[in-house]
């Protein structure tokens, strides 16, 4: 079972989507939000939230929702 984190910004409606539904699908893991800023490469991505399990990278709210109810 991997932590989850998901990378971010102020106000970003998907983004406490995204760690509502961690919080509820995550099979009892940890959720870690940290702002986008904080990424080790935040000019990659245009788009928030950004979301990692471990070290895989699982891609934005839409693709966390495939995942769990795809």
């Amino acid at each position: 079972m991997a932590d989850w984190t998901v990378y971010g910004q102020d106000d970003c409606v998907y983004c406490k989507k995204a760690i509502n539904m961690l919080k509820i699908e995550g099979e009892g893991s940890k959720v870690t939000y940290k702002h986008i800023k904080d990424h080790p490469d935040p000019k990659q991505f245009k788009t928030v939230p950004q979301i990692y399990r471990g070290d895989q990278h699982i891609g934005g709210y839409t693709e966390l929702y495939e995942a769990f109810y795809g």
